[in-house]
């Protein structure tokens, strides 16, 4: 893919080489994914019961701390 950047910003996704047709959805809007307001930048933890919508910010430290803890490996 070729990414065209103007003041540090993409502004268009083409594909990379003359043998790509064309780009695929997903990618075709990428830059507007990453400078979405709605985008999530910080981990958040859900406080309260599923489906209330409640959550808090937490350190990235803590979040991967929370994976961690409920990976669970099942080598025999």
């Amino acid at each position: 893919m070729r990414l065209f950047v103007r003041n540090g910003k993409v502004t268009r996704v083409e594909p990379g080489s003359p043998h790509e047709i064309r780009v695929c959805l997903r990618d075709r809007g990428l830059h507007e994914w990453v400078y979405s307001k709605e985008r999530l930048l910080p981990p958040l933890k859900r406080v309260g019961k599923c489906g209330e919508g409640r959550f808090e910010p937490i350190s990235w430290d803590q979040a991967l701390d929370t994976v961690a803890a409920e990976l669970v490996f099942c080598w025999a």
